[in-house]
């Protein structure tokens, strides 16, 4: 393969955010510092930076998709009480993974 990935050992997913935009309205309830109309603004710059410095636009990266074909080992994690991203993040992706469980 020649992905720049094609030598991971393993692989850890963040969230099954298919949108970080999607993320960011859940985010917004949590962020009670920031006004709602900031966080679009917000994820925009961040979007703009990934695009910049890593080459890739976030809305094109749908975690629940590629977990699907996902064979290298990975580590399935949430904290229940998190109040930043739901635990049902790492339950979907667990459910849809392509690896041994």
């Amino acid at each position: 393969c020649d992905s720049a990935f094609s030598s991971l050992d393993a692989v850890i997913i963040e969230t099954a955010a298919s949108a970080k935009q999607k993320l960011g309205e859940e985010l917004s309830p949590v962020v009670t510092l920031v006004p709602d109309m900031m966080i679009p603004m917000a994820v925009s710059a961040i979007r703009r930076s990934i695009i910049n410095q890593a080459g890739f636009d976030i809305r094109d990266v749908n975690p629940l998709q590629r977990a699907r074909n996902l064979l290298l080992p990975a580590l399935f994690a949430h904290a229940d009480h998190d109040e930043m991203v739901a635990p049902y993040h790492s339950v979907r992706l667990h459910e849809v993974y392509g690896g041994n469980s």
